[in-house]
């Protein structure tokens, strides 16, 4: 069972599957009160390891197997119910359950009688990571923060590197002065959750990293990221690291980004399967297709980015349908973001480029090379890709074939807006 802990840190899972078979196997003949208490244990190990290799669904159903054990009194104490109630919550985190995994925690905490100090910070980091999930990045720092602090006097469940390198992403895709703070924190942080927090934890910081740098470092770091998790066959860690570098503008491990999802289990990572083919494949419909699934698993930031995708395609005017279905989702989705529901559709069509990325823009449309732009701007080369990546995302495209129209589509969009 030490071991098998150990495991669980290191994120070692191709020697913890055979040692959690083992130990499971070996839990029968052990007599007394330790025998549920090693199986109750390991399945939850086993589930933890599950939900890294994407497979959710199985692992919530051992959590639900280990949460079934009678354990005798001498085993009850707060260790055990804590330990695998916190795997069923990420069983759920992992599958785009949102809901459950709010649930699940409030009656935990309604039924163990935990105090509110312990309670407080893991409720704060959930409530923080689904509101990232689903693009609302401005919700989930006041509740980062909330969460650091409680998590300062308690933590159990070692969430304090996740929740820094949550906000810290958060608040680097604002622009806010704080995320130097959040930046310290989870550097300050001495990493001794498990590893399938770690690793999500490590490629939220990468992400605000690039964020705030936008020199490509942070892309490369994901990258590598995702090369490790794949290493493991962690298909969830690898589509989380994936799923980051997408949203800031990356667009070369498409097709690995559409088989890393399609090979996870959720609604959340499916949802993804089907952007990713919406971006590399295009067309209407496909676009509408995506929003729909991404709008279905609450993914609202990308279902809005899809819905306007579809209004933005060339052969949307084939339906008016379809036109009309775009739109109402977009507003709807636009209206959770918190961006009302009237011309904002217009700006997740085409959304507004700073300066800086306008002049990288207009230099890499006149056929200027990235050595020939940061050159020009007596800037980093790495500065001038990272700021091209963001572009691609914010307009829509994959590459630089599409820049020159999707840059006239948008300089026509705010000169008449």
């Amino acid at each position: 069972m030490i071991g098998l802990l150990a495991g669980s840190v290191d994120g070692d899972y191709k020697r913890m599957g055979p040692e959690l078979e083992r130990v499971l196997l070996q839990s029968g003949t052990v007599e007394g009160s330790l025998a549920p208490l090693f199986r109750g244990l390991a399945l939850a190990l086993k589930a933890e390891m599950m939900c890294a290799l994407g497979r959710g669904r199985q692992a919530r159903l051992l959590v639900l197997e280990a949460a079934a054990l009678a354990q005798p009194q001498e085993n009850d104490v707060f260790f055990i119910p804590e330990f695998i109630s916190a795997r069923l919550v990420i069983c759920a985190l992992a599958v785009g359950d949102w809901a459950d995994a709010q649930n699940l925690l409030d009656r935990y905490y309604e039924s163990s009688g935990v105090s509110m100090a312990t309670y407080g910070g893991a409720a704060y980091v959930v409530a923080g990571y689904i509101a990232i999930r689903q693009g609302k990045t401005g919700d989930a720092l006041p509740l980062l923060t909330a969460g650091l602090e409680a998590l300062r006097d308690s933590d159990p469940q070692n969430l304090f590197g996740l929740c820094a390198a949550m906000a810290f992403y958060a608040a680097a895709g604002a622009g806010l002065p704080e995320a130097e703070r959040f930046r310290a924190d989870f550097k300050a942080w001495g990493q001794h959750s498990t590893h399938l927090l770690a690793a999500q934890a490590n490629s939220f910081f990468d992400a605000g990293l690039e964020l705030l740098n936008a020199d490509g470092s942070g892309v490369e770091a994901l990258h590598q990221n995702a090369d490790d998790a794949a290493k493991e066959n962690a298909t969830y860690l690898e589509l989380h690291a994936l799923e980051l570098a997408l949203g800031l503008g990356d667009t070369s491990r498409l097709d690995r980004f559409c088989e890393t999802a399609a090979a996870t289990e959720g609604e959340w990572a499916q949802a993804l399967a089907e952007y990713g083919r919406a971006l590399k494949f295009g067309g209407a419909a496909r676009y509408l297709s995506a929003g729909e699934k991404l709008q279905a698993a609450t993914a609202y930031h990308l279902a809005a980015k899809a819905y306007g995708l579809a209004l933005a395609a060339p052969d949307r005017g084939q339906t008016k349908e379809l036109s009309a279905v775009a739109r109402a989702g977009l507003a709807h989705c636009n209206e959770e973001l918190g961006q009302g529901s009237e011309e904002t559709q217009n700006e997740s069509v085409v959304p507004k480029l700073t300066k800086r990325e306008w002049d990288i823009v207009n230099l890499a449309v006149q056929g200027l090379s990235d050595r020939q732009i940061a050159d020009t701007l007596l800037i980093s080369v790495r500065t001038v890709e990272g700021h091209l990546y963001r572009c691609y995302s914010k307009l829509g495209i994959t590459g630089r074939d599409e820049l020159a129209g999707a840059a006239a589509v948008a300089q026509g969009a705010s000169s008449t807006g």
